[in-house]
């Protein structure tokens, strides 16, 4: 809790510290909240100044520039990030240039690479899995949840497993990648996404898992399940 206030303490200064510099420059700054809301966009140009980096992206049929503090992305990148506040008719000095408007954000959302995540390929290579007998019980392994998958969609399904890889905070989500020893890696059944809001656990902890199955999930930029379990909770196991 103590770094969630930090930074949105940080953000605060930062919109102010940028909107009383705008104002006291003859800029005109409109504070405008848009949460519910994640933009996405490609990166077609990029140049640095004064400790910010400026982007200028197309996405959704129109472009526009942002500014971030610096972060890893370059032109060609596809990105996600929230409108926080957009200032119009703004004078970079350093960059010798004027903006119609600009965006500043405090976050950019940054995909990982699918070479690092196997369950992020495209539900369509995958190869079709036998159905088998489905039987319903308390919990299921992570072979059972993607050979079951239609069965269980909509359902609560518990899985026990240890908690290979934990990616954080992309898309307003925690990604916690589980697996327990069942499936196999070739036709990547052998790990099941579960996805939180703020999940605090960490990669080798063994815990019960618990999500709302959903099948054929695409949330764009290679995000693309076939199976992925969300809304999770989870506790820590005693088994080995």
């Amino acid at each position: 809790m103590r770094i969630v206030t930090k930074k949105i303490s940080s953000v605060v200064t930062l919109l102010a510290t940028l909107a009383t510099a705008c104002i006291a420059d003859g800029t005109k700054a409109e504070a405008k909240n848009d949460n519910s809301k994640i933009c996405y966009a490609k990166v077609t140009q990029k140049r640095e100044a004064m400790g910010y980096h400026y982007l200028k992206v197309r996405g959704s049929g129109k472009e526009e520039w942002i500014a971030v503090t610096p972060t890893p992305v370059k032109v060609g990148d596809h990105i996600g990030y929230e409108r926080k506040m957009v200032i119009h008719d703004f004078k970079s000095k350093t960059l010798h240039k004027r903006f119609q408007s600009i965006v500043f954000v405090d976050r950019l959302y940054l995909p990982e690479k699918k070479t690092h995540l196997t369950s992020l390929k495209s539900a369509h290579s995958q190869p079709s899995l036998a159905t088998g007998n489905f039987v319903e019980k308390p919990f299921y392994t992570v072979e059972e949840v993607h050979r079951f998958a239609d069965r269980l969609k909509g359902k609560r399904i518990k899985v026990k497993g240890k908690v290979y890889k934990v990616a954080r905070d992309i898309m307003r989500r925690d990604w916690v990648h589980i697996g327990d020893g069942t499936g196999e890696e070739a036709t990547l059944t052998d790990d099941l996404v579960f996805t939180a809001t703020d999940a605090s656990i960490k990669a080798g902890d063994r815990v019960v898992a618990e999500g709302t199955l959903a099948t054929d999930k695409d949330f764009g930029f290679g995000y693309r399940y076939r199976v992925l379990a969300e809304d999770a909770t989870f506790r820590m196991s005693n088994e080995d």
